[in-house]
């Protein structure tokens, strides 16, 4: 069964950075914040907060012919 959803490419065209810097400039200007806007983030009190262990895996960086592709296992 085909979707359509997913579209496998071989070649992408990238733009070069100073066309994109040029055509929306507007948007890199200034310091990066947003002015008279206040971000809420709710947090439910209810829950513990934890602290997640860092994963000390295994890696593997296998090089072929045509591609190079990393092999992670973590714990």
């Amino acid at each position: 069964m085909r979707l359509g959803v997913l579209k496998i490419v071989r070649q992408t065209e990238t733009p070069e950075i100073p066309d994109v810097v040029n055509n929306y400039n507007e948007l890199f200007t200034g310091l990066g914040k947003l002015e008279g806007y206040q971000l809420e983030v709710p947090i439910d009190q209810a829950v513990k907060p934890v602290v997640q262990p860092t994963s000390y895996g295994r890696s593997w960086k296998l090089k072929s012919k045509n591609y190079s592709t990393r092999i992670s296992l973590n714990p």
